[in-house]
């Protein structure tokens, strides 16, 4: 229904009951608000929250979720949110149909109970019940089609328009055909797509992301209807907007732990575009060009169109990529395959299989069609900036007095920078594991309650090994991972004590501790002392830029220490979105320079806000000097006139530059400050200025005045 979103009350109840009577009051009338509470207290002890707190042992439930009075390092509860469950293997629905999978579903059935050879009673059972729900979902989704072919038939019959009965007409024949079948046309594979896109993400369970290769995937049919003469550039052009807005009419309402984190109610959906094919030549075909030319007609600021750089990338294709981002969307965002291939690989997933990866979220990798868990690795958000305040102070917040964080060494007795990263590794893992401890649980209940069985159809290998929770194990299809902010804040801050403190001998730690206890409080002289004379991130100084890789290597080895619940090593992630501003709210004053309360440095290696002075290449190299060990997320902005005439080319061999330069990540805000500032005094007159926050685009009016004025502080960089 338009303008409709889906509740999940068997997630969590506590979110939709605070939700209708707080920021989503005006969104109901009292008799949907008096059924939507009926419906919640059915739920009320059976909604995963429920569950997974019922078995949360008391030294954990402060640490499950933000709260103003105790937690302000980390969220834990993604088991409220339901996630995204692993991306479709689309190209097996494309070549079986949905009648070839059910016939996959009922072989593997008609074996077992022939014999059960060598299976764990147990587990037999477990895979018959598996198997028999893929069977009754996969059943139930062709009768979807079918409905949708019956509902066009109808409304052909009674239409008077003759164009509108034609294209009813052809709906009702597309139906009737695929997904049932494997799809004929370009038209019938988007359908296809949508259909499935539909219930995996919305129907079947709460979901969020995709990221499907959607030239690799749809190339095919577009070539084989142009060379019929079934179609022309510009309806296939025509059908993919058509996509995008039916993508953009999905959402959920987003509970409350993620405001100020995302826009609206996204479901993070990317389109992939270009990269590398499995045997490592270029992926760009004229489907490519389509999407790009179709997502600028749409402007769809939610549904973010992600492109995969690398050495053999066709020139017409990033030529069109720099058309999309001078548009202003804010995207097509970059990924660099020579830093993300190599990276997935060192997980032990065959190269072919790397070469094929997408990215879900903001940053972070996934293998298409392979199980990766039942839910979203990404369990949640640990302030990292808020671990090295902790660490400041003996684990305790300086906000409540409370033993937050690990009980560290007195700071005053703190010798070197070594001394201080070492209180904050602690930190780090204090918290850290808290969290997976936490996911734990909640993976557990999540594997009996929440089973998926249609998106485990077209997951690889399910069928034939009947996954059902109790066999259920995470195969390699992406990193289980915590996503971090405040990076790059401890990195200037410790470039700042190394030289105050122990190199010019300029300030002590106690007086040091002391004014950031105070938040500065006339000690402004201090303050720009420390934002100016100090070496900041951002700049291709090496002082800087060595500490800030120690900081993000390092969080990283100590937090892949940990294991998940399917016994995987641990990643973080600067998947952050657009977290960076309402996490930055809860820490103190830093050594950078930086007041309480302000934001962080937006995504994981972009710098701090007005801190990098040496030109967008001075950033990149930077950049470069922090290996990925992780997905990493990088910000900048840049004015509309280095993007277009002669400068093209210009930005062109900056991005080649910012790949050779072996970067993960890269995307651009194209807006200058008139027009923000003015966007801001006058919202009326810019409904549709979009911009890009960090893993999202957004309407620049529809954001808080916080995260406004922070996309505002960012450089505008020039040549």
């Amino acid at each position: 229904m338009p303008g409709a979103l889906s509740l999940y009350p068997e997630m969590s109840t506590r979110e939709i009951e605070e939700g209708i009577n707080n920021v989503y009051k005006d969104l109901v009338d009292d008799k949907d608000r008096g059924e939507i509470l009926e419906i919640c207290k059915y739920w009320h002890g059976r909604c995963i929250e429920d569950r997974v707190m019922a078995a949360m042992p008391e030294d954990l439930k402060d640490y499950v979720r933000f709260s103003t009075d105790f937690n302000t390092a980390c969220t834990s509860a993604n088991f409220e949110f339901g996630g995204g469950p692993p991306l479709p293997n689309y190209e097996k629905l494309f070549q079986l149909g949905l009648n070839g999978i059910l016939k996959q579903i009922e072989d593997r059935l008609n074996k077992l109970k022939i014999s059960m050879n060598s299976l764990h009673p147990r587990d037999y059972v477990d895979q018959l019940e598996s198997l028999e729900a893929m069977r009754i979902s996969c059943k139930a989704m062709i009768r979807y089609a079918e409905r949708y072919a019956e509902k066009a038939v109808e409304m052909a019959q009674n239409e008077t328009d003759l164009q509108r009965k034609r294209e009813l007409e052809r709906i009702a024949d597309s139906y009737s055909w695929a997904p049932v079948n494997p799809p004929r046309t370009l038209h019938e594979a988007l359908q296809t797509y949508l259909l499935v896109y539909n219930v995996v993400y919305l129907i079947e369970f709460r979901s969020e992301n995709d990221g499907s290769r959607w030239d690799l995937l749809f190339y095919p049919f577009y070539k084989n209807d142009l060379e019929k003469g079934r179609i022309t550039r510009e309806e296939a052009q025509e059908l993919v907007e058509c996509l995008l807005f039916m993508m953009e009419e999905m959402g959920v309402p987003k509970p409350r732990e993620e405001h100020g984190l995302s826009g609206g109610g996204s479901l993070y959906q990317n389109v992939m575009l270009g990269g590398v094919t499995q045997d490592g030549e270029d992926a760009c075909n004229e489907f490519t060009l389509i999407v790009l030319d179709a997502a600028m007609v749409v402007r769809n600021p939610l549904t973010n169109v992600v492109f995969r750089y690398h050495p053999k990338v066709n020139s017409d294709a990033v030529s069109k990529v720099i058309d999309c981002i001078r548009s202003g969307l804010g995207y097509p965002s970059l990924f660099n395959d020579s830093a993300v291939i190599p990276l997935i690989a060192s997980y032990g997933i065959p190269l072919e299989e790397a070469r094929g990866y997408t990215m879900h979220g903001c940053v972070e990798w996934l293998i298409p069609g392979k199980p990766q868990g039942l839910y979203t690795p990404n369990i949640g958000v640990i302030n990292l900036g808020k671990c090295f305040e902790l660490a400041l102070n003996r684990g305790i917040d300086p906000f409540t007095g409370k033993q937050l964080g690990f009980p560290t060494t007195d700071p005053k007795a703190f010798a070197s920078i070594e001394d201080i990263m070492q209180a904050y590794l602690a930190q780090v893992r204090f918290i850290a594991e808290k969290m997976v401890k936490i996911d734990n649980i909640g993976q557990d209940v999540m594997s009996r309650y929440v089973q998926r069985p249609f998106a485990k159809t077209l997951l690889d290998g399910s069928i034939e090994n009947g996954d059902g929770w109790r066999c259920q194990t995470r195969r390699l299809g992406s990193s289980p991972h915590i996503v971090t902010t405040g990076s790059i804040d401890i990195a200037d801050s410790l470039a700042a004590i190394k030289k105050f403190v122990f190199e010019d001998k300029s300030l002590t730690m106690e007086e040091l501790l002391a004014s950031l206890r105070n938040n500065f409080e006339e000690q402004e002289e201090l303050r720009q002392r420390l934002i100016n004379e100090a070496p900041k991130y951002g700049n291709d100084d090496d002082y800087v830029d060595h500490i800030a890789r120690e900081v993000h290597h390092r969080t990283q080895k100590e937090v892949a220490q940990i294991v998940d619940y399917w016994g995987v090593n641990y990643t973080i992630s600067g998947s952050i979105a657009g977290a960076y501003y309402p996490w930055g709210r809860k820490v103190g004053s830093l050594p950078n320079g930086r007041k309480a309360k302000q934001t962080f440095a937006d995504g994981s290696l972009s710098p701090y806000p007005g801190y990098d002075h040496n030109g967008p290449t001075g950033v990149l190299k930077s950049m470069s000097k922090v290996p990925p060990v992780f997905a990493e997320l990088t910000n900048q902005r840049f004015m509309p006139n280095f993007l277009e005439g002669d400068n093209k080319k210009l930005f062109a061999e900056y991005l080649r530059t910012w790949a050779d330069l072996g970067n993960w990540h890269i995307q651009f805000n194209i807006a200058d400050d008139r027009t923000l500032l003015d966007a801001q005094a006058h919202p009326e007159k810019y409904g549709d200025l979009i911009v890009r926050v960090a893993g999202y685009s957004a309407y620049f009016v529809d954001l808080s005045k916080g995260i406004q004025d922070e996309i505002i502080k960012r450089v505008t960089q020039r040549f």
